[in-house]
């Protein structure tokens, strides 16, 4: 029950303010934790291809029947322990995503909180530092890019620099605002002195400027590392099936759309509008992630099959770093729909040019 208009916020919220009450119990709604417009891009690309409405998030009477809620349902870096509870203040019945420490978090605690998809499953980073800085013990007082605390870039090295035995609160500067797409610059001109870059798309680059992989994560997580999951709650999944099931055939064929190159030209103007868009003046003045085709066949790790993978190493991680106490994976992932859902969509004739197109990426690519 959402219109196309010129503003993702009045779009939103214009959709609610005219909505009657029967439509409102019946919408599903679908939000983003977290405000980085990176984020948003999945779904806006399903809402404006249509897929929401094709794939069956719509009434009896041919309206939509879903909203999308702006911007960010949890404040950064407060996600674990403010999101279920900002979903239920806003009826937001699955949130997309979400760092798996915060499912795994709130059912530790007893929470009804469960992963129902993958969202990336991250690849191919390399921590580069200066080159006479070979063991992550160097890093001692160093400075480390990021773009901020509690990313997820910030808990990876989190984790493998208190495994090599530093606190990482207090024997690393961390340097924030840095993204992915702007830690080259500063990494050559001495500004930071180690941070995660896709090392294969920089080797010549790097080489020149006296700096070398510190560390390589690749082979570490071999099915990729699940920085970000959609969660839901096993409520939702029991009293809404047909409408979770719709919104992740969405999901599945966005996550397609979105490495097809033909689609560059699209997808990288989304994001230029929704940064314009953004409430957040970081958000509005980042370079634009989409740069070229090859960056959306190589840097949207979003799983083929829409399914999270290295959820068992990244569980025992949180638990070493204390970040939960105990872990139950059976009880937090909830990715049966999904697997149902590949498999609808497998055999189906309308979409199977979308699916072998999306193997061919997969297959060159490695993921």
């Amino acid at each position: 029950m959402m219109t196309t208009t010129i503003s993702a916020h009045h779009r939103m919220e214009n959709s609610l303010q005219h909505k009657d009450p029967a439509s409102n119990r019946k919408a599903l709604r679908i939000g983003p934790a977290c405000y980085h417009v990176l984020h948003l891009t999945v779904l806006m690309a399903a809402h404006e291809m249509n897929f929401f409405y094709d794939e069956g998030l719509r009434d009896e009477e041919g309206g939509e029947n879903y909203e999308l809620v702006p911007h960010g349902l949890a404040p950064f870096g407060f996600e674990k322990i403010a999101l279920l509870q900002a979903m239920k203040d806003k009826e937001v019945h699955i949130a997309t995503d979400v760092q798996p420490r915060t499912a795994l978090y709130l059912n530790s605690r007893g929470e009804d909180c469960c992963v129902i998809a993958g969202w990336r499953n991250n690849r191919g980073r390399s921590l580069v530092a200066k080159r006479e800085l070979t063991r992550l013990t160097d890093l001692r007082g160093k400075r480390i890019g990021i773009s901020d605390r509690g990313d997820n870039h910030h808990l990876l090295l989190t984790y493998w620099l208190h495994q090599a035995g530093l606190d990482p609160q207090t024997d690393v500067e961390w340097v924030t605002g840095i993204g992915p797409e702007m830690r080259l610059a500063p990494l050559r001109e001495g500004k930071i002195d180690a941070g995660l870059v896709t090392y294969g798309d920089h080797v010549a680059e790097l080489m020149n400027a006296g700096l070398a992989v510190l560390q390589d994560f690749s082979s570490t997580y071999p099915d990729g590392r699940p920085d970000r999951v959609i969660v839901s709650t096993n409520r939702v999944i029991e009293e809404r099936r047909d409408q979770v099931k719709a919104f992740l055939r969405a999901i599945l064929r966005t996550y397609w759309f979105v490495r097809d190159t033909r689609n560059f030209f699209y997808f990288r103007n989304l994001e230029r509008r929704l940064r314009r868009q953004s409430p957040n003046h970081f958000e509005q003045v980042r370079p634009v992630h989409v740069r070229s085709p090859e960056w959306m066949e190589k840097h949207q790790a979003y799983p083929i099959d829409g399914l999270a993978t290295g959820l068992e190493q990244y569980a025992k991680e949180m638990v070493e770093l204390g970040d939960v106490e105990k872990v139950e994976l059976d009880k937090v992932l909830r990715q049966d729909l999904m697997r149902e859902v590949f498999q609808e969509l497998s055999q189906r004739p309308d979409v199977k040019a979308d699916l072998e197109q999306a193997r061919e990426v997969a297959q060159r690519i490695g993921y």
